[in-house]
């Protein structure tokens, strides 16, 4: 995970740099989702001045809470995860 926390980073200082045309260096966003969700949250404890704003779909969860849960008979998929399943 670290090795593509260093490769997030690289791109984000060519952005800051102005190597991308028409992106603002001053306002960079992160957007990650499950297991890219880590990567988004991991730059931002790193390095909290690297990103602006990070949107999470689908953040980290606590698995083994869910898995409590699904062994106890209590666990309810989130966001109707059963029906589209």
């Amino acid at each position: 995970l670290e090795q593509d926390i260093d490769d997030l980073q690289r791109v984000i200082d060519l952005v800051k740099r102005g190597q991308f045309p028409r992106a603002d260096g001053n306002r960079i966003g992160a957007l990650g989702g499950s297991y890219s969700g880590l990567h988004v949250l991991r730059l931002a404890i790193r390095d909290p001045d690297a990103i602006q704003a990070a949107l999470l779909l689908g953040p980290p969860t606590d698995a083994f809470e869910l898995r409590r849960q699904y062994e106890a008979g209590t666990f309810l998929p989130p966001f109707g995860l059963d029906q589209a399943l």
